[in-house]
């Protein structure tokens, strides 16, 4: 139902506006637009929608330098901004940073390890490349080949 409601008030908003000249004409092109745009929306919505949509709305309005649809980075930089003026901590509903996220470092090292680039030798040598080893994300063989012997 929240769904809906922001769904239907961001397609009125964008009936007021233009499509993107490289869209107007292709509409398998402005549905793909629609819902990349929506998809943003959904990512940073806050609980209430419609109060929330209509704060949006208005830092949309406001900051328009055109009567064309908001690009992805405009409509972000507007929900973001709503969000920090609300004081809401919610950046986004995907794993990332602010949700909890927390980079794996030895995929991370490992993925450096297979393309050759360089790591620091307490990765290849100490806890993390025992672990890079069990995990089977690398090779003893791949830890040898940079030369360092742990």
């Amino acid at each position: 139902m929240t769904e809906d409601i922001l769904k239907n008030r961001f397609l009125a908003y964008l009936q007021r506006l233009s499509a993107p000249r490289a869209i107007a004409e292709n509409i398998e092109a402005k549905k793909a637009e629609v819902e990349g745009l929506l998809a943003i929306l959904r990512k940073y919505a806050a609980p209430e929608p419609q109060q929330w949509w209509e704060k949006v709305e208005l830092v949309l309005m406001e900051e328009c330098k055109s009567r064309s649809w908001p690009t992805g980075n405009e409509l972000r930089e507007a929900c973001t901004k709503v969000n920090a003026k609300l004081g809401t901590v919610q950046t986004s509903r995907k794993a990332g940073v602010g949700s909890g996220y927390r980079p794996d470092k030895a995929k991370i090292t490992a993925k450096r390890i297979k393309k050759g680039e360089p790591v620091g030798e307490r990765d290849l040598t100490g806890v993390l490349a025992r672990e890079m080893i069990e995990r089977e994300l690398v090779t003893q063989a791949e830890l040898d080949s940079y030369g360092i012997s742990g």
